[in-house]
Formats: C-alpha cells, sequence, structure tokens
C-alpha cells in the first residue's frame, strides 16, 4: 500500500516534530502561523497530528533514528526492570566494602544515578593515611515499579473497564468481608 502523499507543509510539520518540536510549535514552524491565535495554532497542530497518514510519516521518519539508536520496547522495559529490581547489595563484596564499579553488574551499574567519591586525611594517622568516602544515589525504584505496573496494568483505576469492580459490582458477601476486615491480609 502506497503512503498517502504530503504536503510541503506537511512534511515540515513531520521534520519539525521529529526535531523534538510539540505540535503547536512544528505547526507554527511549518504552516508561519505567527498571526493566527495560540487557540486556533493549538487546534490546527491537533488536527494534524489526529491524522493517520501524518502519524504515520512521523514513524516512518523515527523508525531508523529508533533502530540506528537501538531504542525498543523491549530495551527500555529491560532498563526499567534492571532499576525497578535493584539490590543495594550487588555494589558491595561480603565484607560490606563498595566493589570497584568494573565489577558491579550491569544491572547494579544501570541503577545508580551518581556516585561521589571524597577522600579526607584520617584524624590522628602518622604517616597520613586518607579515607576514601563514598555517597552513591540510586535512580528512583518506585517510579520504575510503577511504571512496570502501569505497563502491565496492575493499577488500574477502579470502575475502569479493565477494573470494573465498584462497590456496586460487589456481592455482598464481598462487602460483608471487606466490612470485617477480611480481604486484603
Amino acid at each position: 500500500m502506497a503512503a498517502a502523499r504530503l504536503t510541503a507543509k506537511e512534511e515540515n510539520f513531520c521534520l519539525a516534530i521529529l526535531r523534538g518540536a510539540n505540535s503547536s510549535d512544528a505547526y507554527r514552524s511549518a504552516y508561519g502561523a505567527a498571526k493566527q491565535k495560540p487557540t486556533t495554532i493549538n487546534r490546527n497542530a491537533k488536527r494534524l497530528m489526529d491524522k493517520t497518514k501524518i502519524r504515520a510519516r512521523i514513524d516512518e521518519l523515527r523508525a531508523p533514528i529508533l533502530e540506528k539508536i537501538e531504542l525498543t520496547a523491549e530495551r527500555t522495559l529491560q532498563e526499567i526492570g534492571k532499576i525497578a529490581f535493584s539490590n543495594i547489595r550487588e555494589v558491595f563484596d561480603e565484607n560490606g566494602r563498595l566493589l570497584p564499579i568494573h565489577m558491579m553488574s550491569e544491572a547494579a551499574t544501570a541503577s545508580i544515578s551518581s556516585i561521589k567519591v571524597s577522600t579526607k586525611a584520617v584524624p590522628g594517622s602518622d604517616p597520613v593515611e586518607v579515607e576514601h568516602i563514598s555517597e552513591l544515589r540510586f535512580w528512583d525504584k518506585n517510579s520504575s515499579l510503577e511504571k512496570l505496573g502501569k505497563h502491565l496494568k496492575l493499577f488500574n483505576e477502579v470502575g475502569s473497564k479493565d477494573n470494573p469492580l465498584t462497590l456496586s459490582t460487589m456481592s455482598d458477601s464481598m462487602l460483608e468481608a471487606i466490612a470485617a476486615g477480611k480481604v486484603g491480609k
């Protein structure tokens, strides 16, 4: 199936989106809409983004970039999983000393957002001994777990089509069990 033809302005709109512009800025860039009201620009930008041929062209332009940088849904989920399931014990040896970074697992290093190392002289040591203090910060584990949970649809809002359980749909026995504190334990 041949791709739908785009006008030059539609093509420029797609290219602006690819460069990172939001849809309104992309519309301004492609259509020279300086004299239009912001509400008109926003409405027209949304209208363009809703067109199947525009979305298809953006996807077509984006595909080789994503392939080149190896950005896939699977790889993204793996990286989020490394953070979500990180374990601080993976960065220490059996004596509780911080492992050199080259000895840490890939998953452990992926979960670390920064390492700060400072040195100071040990008071009263002769000759002067130097103490190395390492401060590690990890990426937000809760945020990663939440992202994975959303991906797996574990946290759908009660009453949504994916989680239709509401008070009105619960049986009397279920409501009684909740009231008695027998659910969720």
